[in-house]
């Protein structure tokens, strides 16, 4: 996977210009996260936010029950979008 860098004011940022495969992804250790797979697909948006709390939790207990300890931690600013109202 290539990336640009592009220099900004306040600090760098860093953009995919090619999407890492399976493959690629395995070789580093990375692996699909499939706890939210097909949560979304009921037409009830009560049903699916459901859906997906379930799979929040399960997916919290299985990343707890892995009883390793974390060798790299990175948080990142999410892009905000105004909701439209």
């Amino acid at each position: 996977m290539s990336s640009k860098v592009r220099t900004g004011s306040a600090s760098n940022i860093v953009t995919a210009t090619k999407t890492a495969t399976e493959s690629q992804l395995a070789a580093l250790g990375i692996k699909k996260v499939k706890h939210f797979d097909n949560t979304r697909t009921d037409s009830h948006p009560q049903s699916r936010l459901d859906s997906v709390r379930a799979a929040a939790h399960a997916f919290r207990d299985y990343m707890l029950s892995l009883d390793k300890k974390v060798t790299c931690y990175r948080s990142i600013n999410l892009i905000r979008t105004p909701y439209p109202t």
